[in-house]
């Protein structure tokens, strides 16, 4: 997508019973390096609705590594593997499973030339915020590591539970604080 003039653009998932809508960032999406952020609290509706990285090049003949944290169909936790792109293909990895906890949260992306990088997690399953069974599509486009930032601002939500935050750092021994108080320290992908 190309304009004459400044623009903000997003993509809608136009499912009947599970939409949603990714903001896509521009040129501020494309970088060399990533971590990828999941929820870790809610399971998938379907068995095959599974959290997924999608990545595309930016150029032709980009090379990729990509090292996840925890199976993704085809490809075992903690061992890397390489990728070779052309402009505009998309590589799609998905999550081995439905359960939260096996969210592939920390995976390291590394490229030689600019990618994007969109993470979704498909009918996560919204009964401890909901009566009833509703689930929905999750997902965004990500910043890469050069683009991230020190401070952020949370919008509450109107939720019945309490809304969560989830931090994945890019460098090792990262003190995370709210307000002034410090909640964790963390390493690079957790």
């Amino acid at each position: 997508i190309t304009s004459s003039s400044r623009i903000t653009a997003y993509y809608e998932e136009a499912s009947l019973d599970n939409p949603d809508v990714f903001s896509l960032k521009g040129k501020n999406a494309l970088g060399t390096e990533f971590y990828t952020p999941f929820q870790n609290l809610l399971n998938s509706n379907y068995s095959e609705s599974k959290a997924a990285i999608d990545i595309i090049a930016a150029q032709d003949n980009t090379t990729i590594e990509i090292t996840p944290t925890t199976n993704l169909i085809d490809h075992p936790a903690n061992t890397s593997f390489s990728i070779n792109l052309n402009k505009g293909q998309t590589y799609s990895l998905r999550a081995e499973s439905t359960l939260s906890y096996l969210r592939p949260s920390g995976t390291h992306i590394s490229s030689d030339k600019p990618i994007s990088v969109t993470i979704s997690d498909d009918s996560v399953l919204g009964s401890p915020y909901y009566s009833g069974t509703a689930f929905d599509l999750l997902g965004d486009q990500l910043i890469p590591v050069s683009k991230m930032g020190y401070e952020y601002i949370a919008v509450k939500g109107e939720l019945s539970l309490d809304d969560k935050i989830y931090v994945t750092a890019s460098d090792d021994n990262t003190e995370i604080y709210v307000e002034e108080n410090i909640v964790a320290i963390i390493n690079s992908g957790e």
